[in-house]
């Protein structure tokens, strides 16, 4: 929980450096803790940042990002309202970033 809160303040190299690491432990939580909302949503605003750091290359070179990408979509149809809510959010606050909604 703490983490999504200080994960927008950290720079987006950094976050592009710790890749592996990230994507182990965000890929984790979604699947791992998919029970308990207030885990999702904390893990959806890791995503949010995580995702919008990345540059649009990162889409090309790391087919893993679908995975992440998948696992948002499949958030918005969610049966909690607030975890629903909060992934739609993420998924248009994302495809406002130029490098993440080109083709």
């Amino acid at each position: 929980y703490l983490v999504s809160l200080l994960i927008d303040r950290l720079p987006g190299g950094f976050l592009e450096a710790r890749y592996a690491e990230l994507y182990a432990s965000l890929s984790h939580g979604l699947v791992h803790f998919a029970q308990s909302a207030p885990i999702v949503r904390a893990l959806l605003a890791c995503l949010r940042a995580f995702l919008a750091a990345l540059p649009a290359e990162a889409w090309a070179e790391r087919p893993s990002l679908l995975e992440l990408a998948t696992a948002l979509v499949m958030l918005c149809e969610d049966a909690r309202p607030k975890v629903r809510r909060q992934a739609q959010e993420v998924a248009v606050s994302l495809g406002a970033i130029p490098a993440i909604s080109r083709p």
